[in-house]
């Protein structure tokens, strides 16, 4: 939402979103860094055996379903907050026990 004030015969548009449309900026922007990155790992990801590629998939997966969290976990690098998200998830399989 924008406001529209006139400088002289220019219109001039002024964000009135404030400090809470600065957040979420930084947070889209923070979630591309973090598609980039799993973006980069795909040639890793091509060189592991048919059977740890399912197991990376599932990892980056859990990663994508957190990616908010990620990008508003400022201090840590991309690659920490995939991580911790990945590892979240982990435990949560672990704590649920066999099917």
């Amino acid at each position: 939402m924008h406001c529209c004030e006139v400088v002289g015969d220019l219109p001039r548009t002024r964000n009135v979103w404030g400090l809470r449309g600065l957040a979420i900026f930084i947070e889209v922007m923070q979630m591309e860094e973090i598609a980039e990155k799993i973006g980069s790992l795909e040639d890793y990801r091509d060189a592991l055996p048919e059977d740890d590629q399912r197991a990376f998939d599932s990892l980056m997966k859990f990663a994508r379903a957190r990616v908010s969290a990620c990008a508003r976990a400022s201090k840590l690098t991309v690659l920490e907050s995939m991580l911790l998200a990945m590892v979240i998830e982990q435990q949560k399989l672990i704590e649920r026990g066999p099917c």
